[in-house]
């Protein structure tokens, strides 16, 4: 793969420099399908966190998600438990950790504790916990059409879709 380097270490830098209180601590980073700047963002951003000994996890939403407005309904629970309220959704929630937490050695409860920071990209840059711009200017297209063509053989040859699967791919490039 061919970037700059010089600009994506800039950008890890700066992201460090931005969020360095957050040291060792848990983000959730929500961007939308279609934002380039938001998803080429995400390498120097990741990099800036693990440097800082802090853990993310991402998702790509396309307008709304089901599932991510589920994982808030089960942080919520999950809160309310921790504030000593019982009612049915705290008791299913914690039945289900208490039994899982049977083999998991008591490390699956910490699974539904909310991230310490969560971060949402819109068309400035990521918005929350935070206010950090995008850095995308690292990332270079090289060689997009043989990326396109190559993975046009991949999911013909090798996952060979029978009739009536259906699969999704997305190609983010910055100059469209």
């Amino acid at each position: 793969m061919k970037y700059d380097e010089d600009a994506f270490n800039s950008a890890v830098e700066d992201y460090k420099k931005l969020i360095k209180a957050a040291k060792n601590q848990n983000f959730l980073i929500i961007f939308g399908v279609s934002n380039r700047q938001a998803f080429y963002s995400l390498a120097p951003l990741s990099r800036a966190l693990h440097e800082l000994g802090a853990d993310a996890s991402c998702t790509a939403i396309n307008k709304k998600s089901e599932g991510l407005d589920a994982l808030k309904d089960v942080w919520k629970a999950f809160e309310e438990h921790e504030k000593g309220t019982k009612d049915e959704n705290t008791k299913a929630l914690i039945d289900f950790i208490e039994e899982v937490d049977k083999k998991a050695s008591g490390n699956f409860k910490k699974l539904f504790k909310i991230p310490d920071f969560i971060l949402e990209a819109d068309n400035n840059g990521f918005e929350g916990s935070f206010k950090l711009p995008f850095h995308a200017e690292w990332f270079n297209e090289y060689r997009m059409d043989e990326l396109i063509q190559t993975s046009d053989i991949l999911w013909k040859d090798v996952y060979a879709l029978k009739k009536g699967e259906r699969v999704g791919r997305i190609i983010l490039t910055l100059t469209q």
